[in-house]
């Protein structure tokens, strides 16, 4: 008994050095035992598995002994799940006043929450105290209730933050270059952050003597996952509800919609059921999971099945690409930022779910003109002041101001303003006589490098200005936020330029994707550098696809043109009227007579003395499996336009497909042909094909039965 007592007073003595944060519990709990005017004799935490509910009760428990209160403890892990057995472990907690009754994983006694309320709890002497931990929350009928309203108190554990975090981390011997590989990646649960911290432990011990050296790449293994899991989750009810989860966790906000996108009828249910998961969070906008939740999940299904991870990926990202394009001009930003959410790396992902919430988006009206000069003036002097006043008097509609949010929110902390011009031909007259230098510039290099045809618009990003302070990143991110939405919706968008000194603050992704032009403005002052992209040979869409990989992933940067070549001959259709033509050949590739009179065939991919439009169809079709998540895309154009499926249904039960993905591969599919073939109308060279890619030649045509 001796030796047994000293091992025990050693095991707690380590808890109680490991223990950290929980500062506010701790104050509650101290009321309720000490009996407090303001206390309540019943206190209810409730946290997803690995929270840190145990290890707060036990802390409970070692603050009663020290002030010589009998501790009764009722572990659902222990005792079995009947009214019976739970009186009988909870009896000496009845017999006299002062003691404390605490109650570990209530969610293993199902059904009693009814019994413990009207039966139990209500026989408790005066000035004992009750503390219930469960993963959930208890039944509102505890609040609702008159009679328990000042005696019952609910408290939600949250997950650490960082700086309690790294204390625990600390504690466990890591040091900071191991704390800083940890916490992006597994959030501040606890559990997880132990787990980790022993996995990491561990690597570093085989791979070295050197504790300061923790691997640089680490991601929890399945060491850790295959523990953590079932921990976070507990026991899940079906398949369908760890899809859910697995989409949740991929996404910045999930909505029923969103879920109905990949689950179908079962969203509903599948939706309320997440909403009562103590380890979802709800948003004003839909629910989120904890951040240990996300990472271990994510991780999991990689390694699980690495092809639908992939899979579930691309069907979200496209999802939110079309939203992107769809949603209300006010959604724009909030769109963007989780199509970029869906992209972001573990270590930035836990921080990047509220990045720019701390400002708030609105067109510019007549009465923020004094705050927009102001500011224009403070952050970048009176000649841009002068110019800004210029493009108010012009486009006002080019404008978006941005107020910090729950703050003073009539003080205007940035503006955007993206000026649209027509791009014009050649000696054409400007529209404005006394446009500034930088505008002028953009449009000489368009007039002079790629023709354009009547009606195409270029953008200028002319002014990205924010006001130094705290909530300055958050501004720039809304402002370019709302830039990528712009591109990727606009009509008739042929160019766009910004101009900005290198290096200056929140210009970094143009100086990224934006080659420098060839005529750089004459201003006076500082003189900024003039970059631009021409949208016909990078569409938006595979830019922002790009930069997703590039900004926000590891896979390799993909590279643009640093020089501005102009095509040999102007387009002969308008990009509009040219994927309409596209799509037409497509469905008339098996019916020769049909491309002959297609508009195709008089464009500059045709004009070939031994090319026909059969071929170049063929030769960008060939190009598609050696694109990311093109095989799926090539199978399915092939399937209905090359071998020529009489119905797309049809094309789907050859494929193997649901109807929804099968339509989604072709989509994609057809505009990715289009994409390819408007570059080579343009630049003259065509896409590669590897070898052995080329579709099937197609056979005659039976009838007019392809696939429309």
């Amino acid at each position: 008994m001796r030796a047994h007592a000293v091992l025990e007073r050693r095991i707690v003595a380590a808890r109680e050095r490991a223990f950290v944060g929980r500062a506010a519990e701790l104050a509650l709990f101290e009321k309720t035992l000490t009996g407090a005017p303001d206390a309540h004799p019943v206190l209810w935490f409730h946290g997803p598995g690995g929270i840190g509910k145990s290890a707060l009760l036990d802390r409970f428990a070692h603050r009663a002994r020290a002030e010589g209160r009998s501790v009764v403890t009722v572990d659902g892990r222990s005792v079995e799940p009947t009214a019976e057995a739970f009186a009988s472990a909870a009896r000496p907690v009845l017999r006299e006043e002062g003691g404390l009754l605490l109650v570990d994983a209530f969610e293993r006694f199902p059904g009693l929450e009814n019994w413990l309320m009207e039966d139990f709890l209500p026989r408790i002497p005066l000035g004992t105290a009750v503390v219930v931990a469960g993963r959930d929350a208890p039944n509102p009928r505890w609040t609702a209730d008159p009679g328990w309203t000042d005696v019952l108190r609910s408290v939600a554990l949250r997950e650490f933050g960082l700086v309690e975090s790294a204390r625990y981390l600390q504690l466990r011997g890591l040091p900071r270059s191991a704390q800083r590989v940890l916490l992006p990646v597994v959030g501040g649960n606890p559990l997880a952050l132990s787990l980790a911290a022993e996995s990491l432990g561990a690597a570093v011990r085989r791979s070295s003597a050197r504790p300061a050296a923790p691997p640089p790449e680490w991601r929890p293994g399945q060491d850790v996952l295959g523990s953590l899991l079932p921990h976070l989750l507990g026991r899940l009810p079906d398949p369908d509800h760890r899809r859910a989860l697995e989409v949740c966790a991929h996404l910045r906000v999930t909505t029923e919609a969103l879920l109905r996108e990949v689950l179908g009828d079962r969203a509903p249910e599948l939706f309320d059921w997440l909403r009562a998961q103590p380890f979802v969070d709800g948003a004003d906008d839909g629910l989120y999971p904890h951040d240990a939740v996300c990472g271990a999940l994510r991780a999991d299904l990689r390694w699980r099945d690495p092809e639908g991870a992939r899979e579930l990926h691309e069907r979200l990202h496209q999802r939110l690409l079309d939203r992107v394009r769809t949603v209300a001009d006010a959604e724009v930003p909030r769109a963007v930022h989780d199509l970029m959410f869906l992209h972001a790396p573990p270590d930035r992902r836990c921080c990047y779910r509220t990045a720019g919430s701390g400002v708030r988006e609105a067109p510019y009206a007549p009465g923020d003109r004094a705050q927009v000069l102001a500011l224009a003036r403070q952050a970048e002097g009176e000649d841009s002041a002068a110019q800004v006043a210029h493009w108010l008097d012009r486009q006002p509609e080019a404008f978006r101001v941005y107020r910090a949010a729950g703050g003073d929110e009539e003080g205007i902390v940035a503006f955007l303003a993206v000026p649209l011009l027509p791009a014009g031909a050649p000696g054409s007259a400007d529209p404005h006589p006394d446009r500034d230098a930088v505008v002028a510039a953009a449009l000489e290099h368009v007039r002079g490098t790629a023709p354009s045809l009547p009606g195409d618009l270029i953008a200028v990003v002319r002014f990205l200005v924010a006001a130094p302070g705290a909530r300055e990143g958050d501004s720039w991110r809304a402002m370019w936020w709302r830039l990528c939405g712009e591109l990727v919706r606009a009509e008739r968008l042929t160019w766009v330029f910004t101009a900005a000194r290198d290096g200056e603050q929140g210009w970094s992704p143009a100086e990224r994707y934006l080659p420098a032009v060839d005529r750089q403005p004459a201003t006076a002052g500082p003189v900024p550098t003039l970059r631009g992209l021409d949208l016909r040979l990078h569409p938006p869409v595979p830019l922002l696809e790009a930069s997703l990989r590039d900004g926000l992933s590891s896979e390799p940067r993909t590279a643009f043109a640093t020089r501005h070549e102009r095509p040999a001959a102007p387009p002969t259709l308008h990009r509009a009227d040219f994927d309409a033509a596209v799509r037409d050949a497509l469905r008339a590739l098996r019916t020769p007579d049909l491309l002959a009179v297609n508009p195709l065939s008089q464009c500059r991919i045709a004009a070939g003395a031994d090319t026909d439009l059969a071929a170049v169809l063929e030769r960008a079709i060939a190009a598609l499996p050696r694109e990311r998540g093109g095989a799926k895309r090539h199978r399915a154009l092939v399937t209905t336009y090359v071998k020529g499926a009489p119905t797309q249904q049809a094309a789907a039960h050859r494929l193997g497909l649901p109807f929804s993905t099968y339509r989604r591969h072709l989509t994609g599919a057809v505009q990715r042909v289009c994409d390819l073939l408007w570059q080579w109308e343009l630049n003259g060279v065509p896409p590669e094909a590897g070898p052995g890619d080329g579709p099937p030649a197609p056979g005659p045509a039976r009838s007019r039965d392809v696939a429309v």
